[in-house]
């Protein structure tokens, strides 16, 4: 059962009373009703004017939060564009030295030189615009990568063109020298080589 535990005074006075004067119901009453009404409207402005100066102030640090995240932002957009710019150049440098390389070993008549290079370029740079997380850097690495891929591709399909232009030099010697020694073998076919009948 709950036991309720008597209060007993701990504050005492020398004398053993209050010393104070207590309220009595004239403290409450004022004289002039309207001067009154007016001390209390000059209260109440004084608060609705300190209630703007904090609205003010919660407005301005909500500003300057905002411009703080901008300038945080447009910081972060340099430091990737800039990151973007170096790992492009390395890339171009890369790709570079990778073209000739691989063109020195395309056959005469591979036609899937320039694409398939292109293609894996453009899956690196893919990868590449996912490492970043701002816009502007992810749009750099895809305008420019893009620009570079295509420009491999031109230099790819005139290396092919060049290479089918070989390959077709091949081809053509090969059969001159298979007839060749189908004729040195029996010269009675030379006719037929000739007329293709």
């Amino acid at each position: 059962m709950p036991r309720i535990h008597t209060y007993e005074q701990q504050v005492s006075t020398p004398s053993g009373e209050y010393q104070g004067r207590m309220a009595t119901g004239q403290d409450f009453l004022r004289t002039n009703m309207f001067t009154d009404l007016g001390a209390v409207g000059k209260n109440l402005q004084e608060v609705g004017n300190v209630g703007e100066q904090i609205n003010r102030s919660k407005e301005a640090a909500e500003n300057r939060a905002f411009a703080h995240e901008a300038r945080m932002y447009q910081f972060k957009v340099r430091d990737e564009t800039s990151s973007a710019q170096v790992q492009f150049a390395e890339r171009q440098a890369k790709y570079t030295q990778e073209y000739v390389e691989k063109a020195q070993q395309v056959a005469p008549g591979d036609r899937t030189f320039a694409s398939s290079f292109r293609d894996a370029m453009m899956k690196d740079f893919e990868s590449m615009e996912d490492s970043f997380e701002t816009k502007e850097a992810k749009n750099y690495i895809r305008l420019h990568g893009a620009s570079m891929a295509n420009g491999f591709f031109a230099d790819g399909l005139k290396h092919e063109v060049a290479l089918a232009g070989v390959k077709a030099k091949q081809d053509f010697n090969q059969i001159k020298d298979a007839y060749g020694r189908v004729v040195a073998a029996d010269p009675s076919r030379y006719e037929t080589i000739v007329t293709g009948k």
